[in-house]
């Protein structure tokens, strides 16, 4: 060594050239940091997919619940049945599309009351049924779409912190 230069960390030989074996470790901690990087956006893209698949699932639940009630209008039109029998049957189709993650309600008032359902991060949809005066609204619930991103961001995170640390070790 030539007194007065610095001393470097050795990354091979003594030219300063690197083995095989440390090119293929970078590039392995290289690739895996890419990958990882990669991930953080990907998982903000799926999340906005499946939220925005729930809220159309939610639309097409209250189209087929005011479906329903148009059905039941034809039969009073058509003299087929009484206008409470149909109202009836109605509100009892209704309540059987009601199950998991998504809530479906008939409101009488026109409009479903302010709050309604309750839940913070509920997906609403709320549809008229002029010929009654009724509102078909229908909720579903994304908080565990939200919770499986939190464990996904955690679990990158430590992934991330993971290679950093075995990086700064080896």
């Amino acid at each position: 060594m030539i007194v007065g230069q610095p001393k470097w960390p050795s990354w091979g030989d003594a030219t300063g050239t690197m083995r095989v074996r440390q090119k293929i470790r970078w590039l392995t901690w290289i690739g895996l940091t890419g990958c990882l990087l990669a991930a953080i956006p990907a998982l903000y893209l799926l999340h906005y997919g499946l939220v925005h698949e729930r809220e159309r699932l939610v639309g097409e639940l209250a189209e087929s619940a005011r479906s329903v009630l148009q059905r039941m209008d034809e039969a009073v039109a058509k003299g087929e049945v009484a206008r409470a029998d149909a109202q009836a049957h109605a509100r009892l189709a209704v309540e059987a599309l009601n199950g998991g993650r998504f809530r479906i309600e008939l409101f009488t008032q026109n409009a479903p009351p302010s709050g309604w359902p309750g839940d913070h991060r509920t997906l609403v949809t709320s549809l008229p049924f002029e010929p009654w005066g009724w509102t078909v609204a229908a909720a579903g619930s994304a908080s565990d779409i939200d919770r499986a991103l939190l464990i996904y961001r955690r679990t990158c995170a430590a992934l991330i912190g993971g290679a950093v640390v075995l990086g700064i070790l080896f």
